[in-house]
């Protein structure tokens, strides 16, 4: 029987409650000590090469404070002075020794060349200003349910709920006392959260159950090795549009560790999550929160990050706490068990690393006794946010293509043939609608397109896959091996087929990758600017080309160092430079099966022709099945987001809004971005060179 209504994990303030009063305990930097501090951090950098506002990072510190003192929450990612804008908050002040001590670890590592005498003088002049003993822990009662509605009247939560509401009631959630899972006790304790911003992004508090649970995997030779995981629970803050309450959002999940030898992903940290007995900074209260501290490899070394002679670790005397590396990164699993040397500790394991005995996730029924647990700690505050009721116009869109039907294993000859026969059919109506939803985007003009290919296995493959999604099989006019020409009654498709060649190679010299930075930036303009000045000929001999599909290899002949040599990024925007949208497919791969090779390539095929298809802002958009409930004219607004992620190929990130609108008379997919000033065909909006295609 269908379920009539749904409940979520989400709780709203209950109005009868009224404010929600804790007291805690802030430090704030002084007002006085802004200047100063700005001297020594903008000692050495060249004149009117900074762009932006200069501030002072507390990034560094903040991880410090997450993995020593995991009951101080941290609210900013930059310094704040004044005694408006606090820094730290705990339910308990910290000892004024330890307190300065901190403060002084940080001033320290604020040069940006420790060695320069320059820095060095002005540091030294800094600590004879400031005078750290005066930082002082002050009393202060916070309302975490403070707000001012939006313009559109959205619930906007000041910027301390997010970080210190979901830390409140996390803590309520690990004294209710124990959880029962298969038989067992579990305990949840708090873990230290993540130092920096106080915004929707990077609010959530975490508890997770302690210590690890052992799994031990039967199988036909016995017991095998034993696996780590722990439950999680995570508590965040979040808005809904037009609600004038905000909305508190508890999920469940599970989190594994590493058993035996940890494996490095390349410039980036892994989290190690530990319990010492006691503190790890001398004469600083013990915690019963988790605190994490951060692996990094680097270098060829493995270190706790900000480890070594001169980190903050060790300035603050916490390295003589914590195990040695070199035998952690060996052994993880050594201290998972009851621990050592005061220490219980577990490093979080990665999709990266490779395949975990145990699976994520939890099962539904796991997730909702578990959220039901952890509920009863947040009234009487906060009550469930109402069910979600079943819609009564429940029949969903009418999809303009049509499902294939699936092939069953046990099927007779003659159900397999009307199978097959009913597949042959429904591809021939989607080829049709596809061909013409293509010409009414095109409005009478041809599609052109290149085939920049390595093997001629797979162009052979794109363009038989063109033909079969377009239904062009009987409007074929020009047949290879370098143009193919389609002319049906709608639509005419031409595609010219050119080797990708050099243009494809590794960036860099032959013996080494470039360098991170400069060099690596020169290599990406040299083969945009090559692939720029041959797409540009390309298309004066083509006119009206619009979009290339691209063979190159994919990302994982490009690891470790060799990432920089992946030349797809480079490609991507020399194309974008002469005016084409660009769409890649890997190669055959030869190191899998040859039937299941084949099959992989052939989905691989189809799905570039979709993507690229769509990007000629060709629509296919489902049919509502309301009536005249929905007016007959309306519009369709929606976002597509351009993400570049920090340790992508250029080492800079990028977060770019491109509005999409859908007109009932427009054929085409339109598009706005924050440097246009009106609606435009899609693929005509600016070339913006870091611009992305959503599928790839």
């Amino acid at each position: 029987m269908a379920y009539q209504h749904v409940r979520t994990a989400s709780y709203m303030p209950d109005p009868t409650q009224g404010p929600f009063p804790v007291l805690r305990h802030t430090l704030s930097l002084p007002a006085h000590w802004e200047e100063p501090l700005g001297q020594v951090r903008d000692h050495g950098r060249p004149e009117g090469r900074w762009h932006g506002p200069r501030r002072i990072p507390t990034r560094e510190i903040n991880q410090l404070i997450r993995t020593t003192a995991p009951d101080v929450v941290t609210v900013a990612s930059n310094a704040t002075f004044g005694t408006d804008s606090p820094w730290l908050y705990c339910t308990e002040p910290f000892p004024a020794p330890v307190t300065n001590l901190y403060a002084a670890t940080w001033l320290r590592n604020l040069p940006r060349d420790s060695d320069d005498p320059g820095a060095r003088r002005l540091l030294a002049e800094c600590f004879r200003e400031l005078d750290t003993e005066s930082l002082a822990w002050r009393a202060d009662t916070i309302d975490l349910l403070e707000q001012q509605p939006s313009p559109g009247g959205t619930a906007k939560p000041t910027r301390l709920v997010y970080r210190l509401l979901p830390d409140e009631l996390a803590a309520r959630i690990a004294r209710q006392g124990a959880y029962e899972h298969g038989g067992r006790q579990l305990t949840f304790h708090q873990v230290a959260g993540v130092g920096g911003g106080y915004d929707a992004g990077s609010s959530s508090a975490e508890l997770m159950s302690w210590p690890p649970i052992e799994y031990r995997p039967t199988g036909r030779g016995g017991e095998r090795k034993p696996s780590y995981y722990a439950a999680t629970l995570r508590v965040g803050v979040r808005t809904v549009p037009f609600s004038p309450v905000p909305r508190i959002h508890l999920s469940a999940g599970i989190r594994r560790f590493v058993t035996g030898k940890v494996w490095m992903p390349f410039r980036k940290g892994v989290s190690v999550y530990l319990l010492p007995e006691i503190s790890l900074v001398p004469d600083a209260p013990v915690s019963r929160r988790l605190s994490v501290a951060m692996l990094q490899w680097r270098n060829g070394t493995t270190d706790w990050r900000q480890g070594g002679p001169s980190g903050m670790l060790a300035a603050v005397a916490a390295l003589d706490g914590l195990p040695s590396v070199d035998r952690l990164v060996k052994e993880a699993d050594h201290w998972i068990g009851d621990g050592k040397d005061g220490i219980r500790l577990a490093v979080g394991h990665q999709a990266a690393m490779g395949r975990h005995p145990i699976g994520t996730g939890l099962m539904p029924s796991e997730r909702r006794r578990l959220i039901e647990w952890a509920e009863q700690a947040l009234a009487p505050e906060l009550v469930p946010a109402p069910k979600l009721q079943r819609s009564r116009y429940g029949r969903p869109p009418v999809r303009q293509l049509t499902k294939r039907p699936s092939m069953p294993k046990n099927a007779t000859t003659e159900e397999l043939a009307a199978l097959l026969e009913r597949t042959e059919r429904t591809a021939a109506d989607n080829a049709r609608v596809r061909r013409a939803a293509l010409a009414a985007t095109l409005d009478g003009t041809d599609l052109v397109g290149f085939l920049v290919h390595q093997t001629d296995d797979q162009r052979d493959r794109l363009v038989a896959t063109a033909e079969s999604a377009l239904g062009l099989t009987e409007s074929r006019r020009e047949q290879g091996p370098e143009t193919w020409v389609w002319e049906a009654e709608e639509l005419t498709v031409r595609l010219h087929a050119h080797p990708l060649g050099e243009l494809g190679s590794p960036l860099g010299a032959e013996d080494r990758p470039p360098r991170a930075g400069q060099e690596h930036d020169q290599a990406i303009r040299e083969r945009r600017g090559r692939v720029a000045e041959a797409m540009t000929r390309l298309r004066e001999q083509v006119p009206g080309a619009r979009i290339a599909l691209v063979e190159l290899e994919g990302s994982e002949a490009f690891q470790g160092p060799a990432r920089r040599t992946d030349p797809k990024y480079a490609i991507r925007l020399g194309c974008a430079d002469a005016g084409l949208v660009t769409q890649f497919i890997r190669p055959l791969d030869t190191a899998m099966d040859t039937a299941d090779a084949e099959k992989d390539a052939g989905l691989r095929a189809e799905a570039a022709w979709a993507d690229g298809l769509r990007q000629t802002g060709m629509r296919l958009v489902p049919q509502h099945t309301l009536g005249d409930r929905i007016p007959s004219g309306l519009n369709q607004v929606a976002f597509h987001l351009v993400e570049r992620r920090v340790d992508g190929p250029t080492g800079r990130a990028q977060f770019t809004p491109i509005a999409v609108l859908l007109r009932p008379d427009a054929p085409c997919v339109l598009g706005r971005t924050a440097d246009t000033s009106e609606w435009m065909p899609y693929p005509d909006l600016p070339p913006d060179p870091d611009r992305t295609s959503a599928g790839e």
